[in-house]
This record gives C-alpha cells, structure tokens and sequence, in this order.
C-alpha cells in the first residue's frame, strides 16, 4: 500500500490506501489536536483519499473551495464542490451538458438514505431545469424509476428532516439494500 500524510493549514490530506492500523495510530493524535472530522466533501474537492479536520476547519475548508470555484459555471461549480455523493453523480452524469464526462464515466449509484438523497435534492435545486428532466435519469437509469415517481414525497419527507421515512420509503421503493 501506498500512501501519503501531508499537513495543510486546516487539517490533514491523505492520498491513496493507507492501512487502518496505521490510520488508528495517527488519529489518536489527531484528535488530540481536535481534528476529530473526516470530511469526505472537501477530499472528494481536492482529489484526495481523505481529510481530517477540525469542525472549523472543515467549514473554512468548504468556504475556500466555493469561493475557489465562485466563477465557474454552475455545473463547473457543482463538480468541483463538497456535496457530491455517488448517487447525485449519477443524476449529474444523466442531465449536465458539458461537463457529465469529467470523471463520472463509470458513476451509477442509487441514493441509500436521507444523506444520500439529500445531496441529489441540493444537485437538483441548484440547477435550474433539472426538476422538470428527473424522468432522463429514469430513462438513463431504469433502476431510478421509483425513486423519481417518488421524487415529491421523498423530497417532502426530506425537507421536514425525516430521515427515518425518508429511509423507509427508499427501501420500500428499492433503493437500499
């Protein structure tokens, strides 16, 4: 296995496969100096493996990537962010325009619960039109069928935080294992 640990003025970046004995080991001293979150956003921003941060950290990390990509358009701006899971890359790949190809080639992944489904609902809220072609992702993706039928009710659910329904109703429809 190969791997890299560097210190960043917010936190830690690791690159490639680092052994779990080896991550228990420096995360012990991490949390001591309070990096005690794993952001899988802000790794995903940067293309590393992980990042270990402290909560301010993370939130001054998440801040410098959207000013960083303020001026792209708002598909650039999405691909480059934090709040990208495999299954919102799958409703990226079925709708963006010019950008789908950039890296998502081989994405296809349904959302699993409320987190998940939350970050294809902000994809879908932060583009405009995008609501109104759910059915492409169907048509792309036929195992998305039910979940776009349920769309209405899910994001319901979703926005008045009930995550256990929102959990249900996935399974329910066939979205979780």
């Amino acid at each position: 296995m190969s791997y890299t640990v560097t210190r960043e003025p917010l936190g830690v970046v690791i690159t490639g496969s680092i052994p779990v004995t080896a991550l228990v080991a420096l995360m012990k001293d991490w949390h001591n100096e309070g990096l005690s979150v794993i952001d899988s956003g802000v790794a995903s921003s940067i293309g590393a493996s992980m990042v270990v941060t402290s909560p301010e950290g993370s939130t001054a990390w998440r801040a410098e990537i959207a000013a960083r990509n303020s001026h792209l358009d708002a598909e650039a701006r999405w691909l480059g962010g934090t709040d990208r899971g495999m299954s919102s890359e799958t409703i990226f790949r079925a709708l963006a325009s010019e950008h789908a190809g950039r890296s998502l080639a081989s994405v296809r992944s349904r959302p699993y619960d409320d987190d998940d489904f939350g970050r294809c609902h902000r994809l879908i809220e932060a583009m405009p039109g995008w609501r109104e072609r759910l059915d492409e992702v169907a048509t792309k993706f036929p195992e998305w069928s039910g979940l776009v039928a349920a769309w209405p009710e899910l994001t319901a659910l979703h926005v008045a935080r009930d995550h256990h329904r929102v959990y249900r109703r996935i399974t329910e429809i066939g979205g979780a294992p």
